[in-house]
């Protein structure tokens, strides 16, 4: 789980003021894009960006089976049997695989794939794929699928090797890529005191030419997961009602694995 964002995220020709040149930031600007992609990247549970990703696939070796143990799928996991725990594992015996791995779970969800590397060979794209943003299946009937092992200490350019690099992650949506800029903007008119900013100050009640108004403190916008700015509330609300700081995630001790081979 990433605890931040690897990048700033793209921003919107079209809600850019004139002083704004997306091809060619100032150092200010950099500066306010990176704080505003953090601040709703948090604010929005750390669900959308793309990051740049490279794995190195390694089943772990089988071993052969012992009384009391089932065979599984290649690696020791516990599983519940007549309302017991007990460690199961790969039937096999002589080779660190159990069968044919034609596809390969990848840490997910896969954008798209950059590049594949077998014995520091680049694979052709037309001889894999992608299924359901996860799995990297072998096409390449010429093959025997994916290697179940390579030298981890070896650089992925050597014989012996195998390693993907992938983009994960899910896209920023159309309306988060407006929302930042918009923020983006404000945190940079912030930065410089220039005039028209619209973040909120922490001004609660002031009195003008015999008006008052009350204003909210941008705090409390932030502990309902809020940055005050209208335009880019709305998509907050949109994408993360709750406003949760994290990913959601459903834990099962006792959900059966899954039933691909995969790498662990």
């Amino acid at each position: 789980m990433l605890d931040q964002p690897c990048g700033p995220w793209p921003l919107d020709s079209t809600c850019l003021p004139d002083s704004w040149d997306p091809e060619a930031l100032t150092p200010e600007q950099e500066q306010a894009l990176a704080v505003a992609t953090e601040i709703l990247w948090r604010l929005s549970a750390g669900k959308y960006g793309l990051c740049e990703v490279t794995v190195r696939p390694c089943k772990q070796t089988c071993f052969d089976a012992v009384p009391g143990m089932y065979p599984m799928s290649g690696w020791v996991r516990p599983y519940v049997y007549a309302g017991q725990w007990i460690n199961s594992g790969c039937a096999c015996s002589g080779s660190c695989g159990c069968g044919p791995l034609c596809e390969l779970l990848l840490p997910g969800p896969v954008h798209s794939v950059s590049e594949v590397l077998v014995d520091g060979v680049v694979l052709a794209p037309s001889s894999y794929r992608v299924d359901n943003a996860r799995w990297l299946v072998r096409e390449d009937t010429t093959v025997d699928c994916w290697p179940v092992c390579q030298r981890l200490d070896l650089p992925s350019t050597e014989v012996g090797t195998f390693a993907v690099t992938y983009e994960r992650g899910i896209p920023v949506p159309p309306a988060g890529v407006r929302a930042v800029t918009k923020y983006a903007v404000e945190v940079w008119k912030a930065c410089l005191n220039l005039n028209g900013c619209r973040l909120p100050s922490r001004v609660r009640d002031i009195v003008r030419e015999g008006i008052s108004m009350t204003l909210m403190d941008p705090m409390d916008y932030l502990k309902d997961g809020l940055t005050g700015l209208a335009d880019v509330d709305i998509w907050l609300s949109a994408v993360n009602p709750g406003g949760h700081r994290d990913r959601t995630r459903v834990y099962s001790p006792g959900r059966p694995g899954p039933r691909r081979q995969t790498f662990p």
